[in-house]
């Protein structure tokens, strides 16, 4: 584990220096497991939601997301981007030094969430609830010290072990208790359980450091500083997508508002193809930087592989959204397809640069310029939908995602060249190029041809084929590159190795 020993005093073998195929190794280990992570919540979560729906009103379902948006907003300002400062040390933590992150930690969500707690206790069933799923902050905060540490080794099988464990006990407990009749305090109860689970199993797979202190906490000034600065991205994208919902609802009404929250849902399967890179990524370029090697050439490869990935998963998603949105959801939602194709498109071009851009810049030093990016995103998004609203619908909430992305990719784009000399926009034309020609196709077809789900599956299958034919002649390294990379991944090899059939023994 990649912590020092010493309780007090860091040392020169407690450095963020992984072997460079160490950590590529990981890499590429932990793309594959926190995506099977992702899957596998999401679908765990899909049953679950499927069985609580039959069981539990509308009604509440909102006091529980009251609770959940309470104690998201609870957590960001609890964490304060401290385990990212630490994470892109060059020098391991001490044990002490973990304790007292903790304990910083542990008196932060006090003095937001006690104060909370005590107040919603006033406001009937809601508040009872939300004090509820508040109590489980301070529990959960425990895993931070193991986590930051399976982090910087980029143990992401064993993170995997604690996010699954810890989300399956927490579905089993609430579909069961609410199944029993506890209703919605099942739900909020099980936010506490999944808390103890998740730190429970931090402790048995990561590493136990000790009880939180507060010993020394007046040397954390530049770390609190700057994990002000990394956290404000997260309460920038916040912001803006409250706004964003505001403006629709006003506007428009609730009905816009609506479409608009479930292709957002809709759009969480393809974004799990971004969502592990983003996790992989800051500590693969911690790690690099650690060691003092150029940048330059790890940003231009990880925004090529992450576009060639976004151009089949995207591209085929929004293609197929005008056919397979109404098959499977029915004809009311079929306005969401309006909307995916555009947000498709926005993520393959400023994800694709954002996953280089936003691991590099806070591993550099420079997290405020992520928080800056995100701001200017939201400007554009919202003063381009409001206005564009009531004169082409919902489709306005996708024009102006995708004309935010652009600012946002071209802000990050510029501070990265600057700081490290490259512009990761350079690996993005063509790839975005193959995948407007080819999606475009593939959502005409989807789009003009009379028919059901045997028209959405012609219209992913051509869109598939476009994007293998225009890579190959755009990008052939690239893509033969990504090809090797995938089958060099250890669990496929691991699979593979199986896969052959052991030698029969040679009598002697």
């Amino acid at each position: 584990m990649n912590f020092v020993e010493d309780p007090e005093q860091p040392s020169a073998e407690g450095s963020l220096h992984l072997p460079r195929e160490e950590v590529r190794r990981r890499s590429l280990a932990g793309v594959f497991y926190i995506s099977a992570s992702n899957v596998a919540n999401l679908l765990i979560g899909f049953f679950a939601s499927l069985a609580l729906a039959r069981l539990l009103t509308p009604h509440d379902f909102g006091i529980v997301a009251v609770g959940s948006t309470a104690l998201l907003i609870g957590g960001a300002l609890a964490d304060g981007g401290l385990g990212a400062g630490m994470i892109r040390r060059s020098t391991a933590p001490t044990r002490q030094e973990l304790r007292t992150l903790n304990g910083i930690q542990l008196a932060l969500s006090l003095a937001a969430c006690g104060p909370a707690a005590a107040a919603a206790l006033f406001f009937g069933r809601t508040g009872a609830v939300t004090a509820i799923m508040l109590a489980s902050l301070p529990i959960q905060l425990l895993q931070t010290p193991g986590r930051i540490v399976l982090y910087r080794d980029m143990r992401y099988e064993r993170q995997l072990g604690i996010d699954f464990g810890s989300q399956t006990a927490y579905q089993i407990f609430c579909v069961t208790s609410v199944a029993l009749g506890a209703g919605v305090w099942g739900l909020a109860t099980g936010a506490v359980l999944k808390a103890v689970v998740g730190t429970a199993l931090t402790g048995v797979l990561g590493v136990r450091v000790g009880l939180p202190s507060l010993k020394g906490w007046r040397s954390y000034g530049s770390l609190i500083r700057f994990g002000l600065s990394f956290q404000a991205s997260w309460f920038t994208w916040m912001a803006r997508e409250q706004l964003l919902n505001v403006t629709v609802a006003v506007i428009a009404g609730v009905s816009p508002l609506g479409i608009w929250m479930f292709a957002n849902r809709l759009f969480l399967f393809p974004s799990i193809a971004f969502n592990s890179l983003y996790a992989v990524a800051f500590p693969a370029m911690a790690n690099l930087l650690a060691r003092g090697e150029d940048a330059a050439p790890v940003i231009l490869r990880t925004v090529r592989r992450s576009a060639l990935l976004g151009t089949f998963v995207f591209t085929v998603f929004g293609a197929i959204a005008p056919k397979l949105i109404p098959v499977v959801f029915g004809e009311t939602w079929s306005s969401a397809a309006d909307i995916l194709p555009f947000v498709c498109f926005s993520t393959l071009i400023l994800g694709s640069i954002a996953v280089a851009a936003t691991s590099y810049l806070p591993a550099a030093g420079h997290p405020g310029i992520v928080a800056w990016a995100s701001a200017s995103l939201g400007v554009v998004w919202i003063g381009t939908t409001a206005p564009l609203l009531p004169v082409v619908g919902v489709t306005a909430i996708g024009i102006g995602n995708l004309l935010g992305a652009f600012v946002e990719a071209f802000v990050l784009d510029r501070a990265t060249k600057r700081y490290s000399g490259v512009a990761p926009s350079r690996a993005v034309f063509r790839p975005a190029l193959v995948a407007f020609v080819a999606g475009g196709a593939g959502w005409l077809i989807c789009k003009t041809v009379p028919g059901g789900i045997w028209v959405a599956a012609l219209g992913g299958a051509f869109t598939i084929a476009g994007c293998v034919a225009g890579l190959l002649v755009l990008c052939r390294d690239d893509l033969l590159d990504a090809c090797r990379l995938v089958l060099a991944a250890p669990p496929v090899q691991r699979l593979m190795l199986r896969g052959r059939a052991a030698p029969t023994p040679t009598p002697s």
